[in-house]
């Protein structure tokens, strides 16, 4: 017997809740799942209305702490949101048929980010991709000019300094002297940019973590503790 699903609201102490009943003849228990964008599903057996209402009234804290839960999850959609200098843009998609086919053009306006292109023959990937280039053009063109100010400040300069890919780290810093800086970067504010750099630059001075390390970082940056927790915290 297929699943067979109906639209229910609870009315509980905590307010109301409205959710869908998903009824399949044979089950034994009784399931409650609270999907991504925080609507519930209650799965079970044949019950009537009111025994489906009251179980999602009885779990009614439980839901709601779920529920908040899910809001606070990071959005796992990388075009849904654009993080740029520190700031993260909702995106919307302006379809334009009198562009060249696999032209896109980003562009921010207020709290938005407008991906502007050819509807034909476009896909997702195809515009991961341009929002990859743009963060990797983007930090050949911002960050280089950062690194000379702080090797200035610093007196600490590195053998090469490259951009690469890398989501799971801000930056690294080789034995011999070479820097290498992530192209998303330019997801962060200016002045976590520059954390970072300098976090970097001593360590060709230090190469670990030790309190010699952390003591050169706050010479330069009195401010770092504050800004390295935040980028814990993510964008």
């Amino acid at each position: 017997m297929p699943e067979i699903s109906r639209k229910l609201s609870a009315d509980t102490p905590f307010g109301v809740i409205n959710f869908t009943h998903s009824v399949r003849k044979g089950l034994k228990r009784i399931y409650i799942r609270i999907d991504r964008d925080g609507s519930v599903v209650l799965r079970s057996a044949p019950l009537r209305g009111e025994d489906a209402e009251y179980i999602i009234s009885q779990k009614a804290q439980w839901i709601l702490a779920k529920q908040s839960e899910k809001q606070s999850e990071p959005d796992m959609d990388p075009l849904k949101y654009v993080a740029y200098l520190g700031k993260k843009y909702k995106t919307e998609r302006i379809f334009n048929q009198k562009m060249p086919l696999g032209r896109i053009k980003l562009s921010f306006d207020g709290e938005t980010a407008f991906f502007e292109y050819n509807p034909l023959a476009m896909t997702d990937d195809k515009l991961t991709d341009h929002l990859e280039k743009f963060y990797r053009d983007g930090v050949k063109t911002t960050v280089p000019q950062m690194v000379e100010k702080w090797v200035g400040i610093t007196g600490l300069k590195p053998v090469k300094v490259t951009y690469r890919k890398t989501r799971s780290r801000w930056g690294s810093c080789s034995g011999r002297g070479n820097i290498s800086l992530s192209i998303y970067l330019m997801k962060l504010s200016e002045r976590a940019i520059e954390y970072v750099i300098v976090h970097e630059l001593c360590h060709l001075k230090h190469h670990n973590h030790s309190e010699k390390f952390w003591s050169e970082v706050q010479r330069y940056m009195p401010d770092y503790a504050i800004i390295r927790n935040s980028l814990r915290r993510g964008i």
